[in-house]
């Protein structure tokens, strides 16, 4: 009864803010606020004494108490927001309370969830079994619930953590995949002859694996065309096969038949299974953004729908006969979230570049960034003949395809804006974070969503000031009906890929509409209405021993998270402010998409992105700044002095420097349709290898956590030094009594990454084998190339600090967990495996997260030191 009444105020609500945005000039909704909390106040009132008494009974038969419990907060409560059952402050799995499906929550304002999909009901001809059980709500299902819930071989429950422990043996694998496997993860896959065949690949996990990103090749090309360096087609039994399969060649087999619940599906039957879900309403060839919540509930429509199918082969022929009909972006995410959740495959997946070139290298040269489509991707072509048939196509984004003017000061950021990896990242991140149906929803995710762009800012504030510039200003409220925003062209699109949109340029002294601006104002007052009460949906914010039990709350509230589960606009702010300055650029024709602003995997190429994520950082900046400074009790160490901290590079004694190569990257024949494919060579940043020395006297001798900074020095005297503060490394060691020297490189540290792999490079590791580490590491966090920040020709001037910390008492079991995982950490993601916990309960960007001057921090504290460091760019 109560989710009735749940459903029929959020009809309610969504009524009034779509007549509130309408009326959008009336400037003082207090009114219809009122009304809005009278309501919910009403139900909720209702529901927690009903709860009550639900809570009592259910004690007395034994049933578990689902609601949610704060640590010291004294609340236990339903909550729109927060989904998490047995919440800890760790990074860890945890199952879901089941919601009731509250329909999605469609923006009634048209323009930002003009793609958001409604499930539209088809008729089940051809399709009648009752036996099959999908008219049950399932494949049409809209229920915010990890993804793992819908599996019932959770991926986390199968590692082995005595693989971490001792010698490695070759005999054992870091998680128990299947019962029936054939190959150890290090084996090859390629029998004697040079081949493969169907048979073995099902029965090992790096087969199964290979399986399903091969699947990413030749998107366009139909199943049974050669893949993989020809050694996988895809050919569908007859049950499921297209009238335009051809006949199966004598040397090739044929996948298996869909078997699901006893009952073996015909192709018909799995089509109209796919029209029920909400993917079959985004089409081919249109545009796909994780901004938009009705593109995201399409992508989870269809992976639950894939994860009903326990069996690998019903799964991959389900996937085969798929993508055929399903928008490319969508079936590319689904394909990575069932591998995240399946325990019989691994975790590495392929980086984004490789899988959807066109979104990461521009189809023209300009030294403009102004003209559209002047030429296609050939003019761009540099044929090596010592590469054979391989030509190799190079892109600088400095000179040749930058995207903004040489006159415009923001061009000479292209080495981050613009850098392949970084966006990447970028884009993988949400795809397996800021999904409302991740396969692990973590508890500190909010958090990080803050630190990550928050880092993101840092470093592109140090390289702003590094060549003249001042840190970047926020796209704030007031600029928002001013038409001042700058143009923008990010150069990509169809011309470098047949059947691709170019995504729209943006005409200079563009402004947000009067719509988007009452619905992101709104958003504002929600997000400031919880700063000042220091509270969301009656969850007390606060810092506690050690313990920042609000800036994770409070970072769903700004992205949002779960954005499926809010009422409209409360607050939508993050994601909204993306979709709504994506729609101010100006498309060519109906085809087209819109603005880069509207997708992870391309946003960051906009200076406006940074301006936009400036603004919604000076929320967590007035979040941090209420909480006042670290005391002495956070900050100290006593019996731990550091001595001194320098950093080394090629024989310097605290000189680094940076400098521009190019690095390059292999395509698959099919994706540029090239005889042995495509490699794209980009220009990009790198530095030169480095050592951190660390010299630490210590009087005790236990577990400890160092943490190491690189802040310009010219800014560590003001308030806002935490949005140049660039964290460098993050490391769990030992102290021994006496002294102790401690060297980190840039490959030490857990927050750098070299990468997720090719599609091609990895395909090619998984036929000759690869280690069980490579085969399930996320390879999440910032590009090791972009470790150091750029600094200048001068060598730009930083202070490298160093802090040695106790362990959080709550930490202190987990040390064993963090030494023993360490190689397959996600960082900037968490755990990979799902549990265990991110061993460190500190907040993130501890101690410089709030906005105070160094020596405000540093004090008289012997455990921290800096030392004058000069960074010098060359190229």
């Amino acid at each position: 009864g109560f989710s009735k009444i749940a459903k029929y105020l959020c009809t309610v609500q969504r009524t009034l803010y779509y007549f509130h945005s309408v009326v959008s000039e009336v400037q003082d909704i207090s009114y219809i606020n009122e009304m809005l909390l009278a309501s919910w106040w009403c139900f909720l009132s209702g529901i927690i004494g009903a709860h009550a008494s639900t809570i009592s009974r259910g004690h007395k038969h034994g049933l578990k108490d689902h609601r949610l419990e704060y640590p010291s907060s004294g609340k236990a409560q339903d909550s729109f927001l927060y989904r998490y059952e047995d919440v800890d402050d760790s990074y860890g799995e945890h199952d879901v309370v089941p919601e009731e499906d509250y329909g999605g929550y469609e923006s009634p304002n048209r323009d930002w969830s003009s793609h958001h999909h409604t499930n539209q009901k088809f008729p089940s001809a051809g399709y009648g079994s009752s036996s099959l059980d999908w008219d049950h709500g399932y494949s049409s299902d809209n229920s915010n619930s990890p993804l793992n819930g819908h599996h019932s071989h959770k991926k986390s429950q199968t590692v082995d953590h005595g693989f971490f422990e001792g010698e490695e043996s070759p005999h054992r694998s870091i998680r128990k995949y299947s019962d029936s496997d054939k190959l150890r993860v290090e084996e090859s896959l390629l029998g004697n002859d040079g081949t493969m065949s169907y048979e073995v690949l099902r029965n090992c996990p790096h087969g199964r694996h290979l399986l399903l990103i091969t699947l990413l090749e030749g998107f366009d090309e139909e199943c049974w065309r050669p893949r993989c360096n020809g050694h996988i087609h895809y050919y569908l039994p007859d049950a499921l096969k297209s009238p335009s399969q051809p006949r199966i060649p004598p040397n090739a087999g044929s996948l298996k038949d869909i078997v699901f619940n006893g009952n073996t599906l015909a192709r018909d039957d799995v089509l109209n299974i796919y029209r029920r879900t909400a993917a079959a309403n985004l089409e081919r060839g249109k545009s796909y953004s994780r901004f938009r919540p009705g593109d995201v509930a399409a992508v989870n429509s269809l992976a639950k729908l894939a994860l009903k199918f326990e069996s690998f082969d019903s799964l991959l022929s389900f996937l085969v006969l798929l993508r055929e009909i399903c928008n490319r972006e969508v079936f590319i995410e689904v394909l990575f979230l069932v591998i995240q959740v399946r325990s019989d495959v691994g975790f590495v997946v392929p980086n984004l570049a490789s899988i959807r070139p066109e979104t990461f290298f521009p189809a023209i040269e300009t030294d403009n960034g102004i003209n559209l489509r002047r030429g296609r991707m050939e003019d761009n072509l540099y044929e090596d003949p010592t590469e054979g048939r391989n030509p190799v196509r190079t892109f600088s984004f400095k000179t040749t395809h930058r995207s903004l003017p040489r006159s415009n000061p923001e061009s000479e950021l292209w080495h981050i804006r613009e850098d392949v990896m970084a966006n990447s990242m970028h884009g993988m991140w949400h795809v397996l974070v800021s999904d409302p149906n991740a396969p692990w929803v973590m508890t500190r995710r909010g958090e990080l969503f803050y630190h990550m762009h928050k880092q993101m800012i840092c470093r592109y504030n140090a390289d702003r000031l590094a060549v003249g510039m001042d840190v970047v200003k926020p796209y704030d409220v007031n600029d928002w009906s001013i038409p001042s925003m700058e143009g923008f062209n990010s150069n990509l699109g169809s011309s470098i890929a047949s059947g691709v949109a170019l995504f729209s340029p943006r005409p200079p002294n563009r402004r947000l509409t009067d719509r988007a601006i009452s619905q992101l104002k709104f958003g504002v007052s929600v997000v400031n209405q919880a700063l000042r009460t220091m509270s969301v949906n009656g969850t007390r914010l606060y810092y506690a021993n050690g313990i920042d039990h609000g800036v994770s709350k409070f970072g769903d509230l700004v992205e949002p998270y779960p954005d499926l589960l809010l009422p409209d606009a409360a607050s939508l702010l993050h994601n909204y402010g993306h979709v709504e300055i994506s729609e101010l650029s100006e498309r060519a024709n109906s085809e087209d998409f819109g603005g880069v602003m509207g997708f992870a995997d391309l946003a960051m190429r906009d200076p406006i992105f940074w301006k936009w994520h400036k603004f919604t950082d000076n929320f967590f900046v007035a979040y941090k700044e209420r909480l006042g400074p670290y005391d002495s009790y956070d900050l100290s160490y006593a019996g731990v002095e550091v001595v001194s901290i320098t950093a080394t590079s090629g024989g310097r004694r605290n000189q680094l420097r940076t400098f521009t190569d190019f690095n390059t990257m292999e395509l698959n024949a099919n994706l540029m349709r090239t005889m042995n494919g495509t490699i794209m060579r980009y220009e990009r940043l790198n530095h030169d290898p480095y050592v951190f020395t660390i010299r630490i006297n210590a009087q005790v001798e236990e577990w400890a956590v160092g943490r190491i900074f690189l802040i310009p020095s010219n800014k560590i005297r003001d308030r806002d030094m935490l949005d140049v503060a660039v964290e460098m490394d993050k490391f769990n060691f030992k102290l021994t009594r006496g002294m102790n020297v401690i060297t980190r490189r840039s490959s030490d540290s857990s927050l750098m990454t070299t990468g997720a792999p090719s599609l091609k490079n990895l395909q090619e590791s998984l036929m000759r084998g690869m280690t069980e580490t490579e085969f399930n590491w996320g390879n999440c966090g910032w590009p090791i190339e972009l470790a150091l920040p750029r600094g200048n020709a001068h060598g730009q001037e930083f202070e490298l600090f160093v802090m040695i910390s106790k362990v959080h008492p709550d930490d202190q079991h987990k040390i064993v967990s963090w030494e023993r995982m360490y190689q397959t950490s996600w960082s900037w993601c968490g755990m990979k495996q799902g549990e265990g916990s991110f061993p460190d309960k500190r907040p993130m960007g501890f101690p410089l997260d709030r906005p105070f001057p160094l020596g405000t921090i540093m004090a008289n504290h012997s455990n921290m030191k800096t030392t004058r460091v000069r960074i010098y760019h060359s190229g």
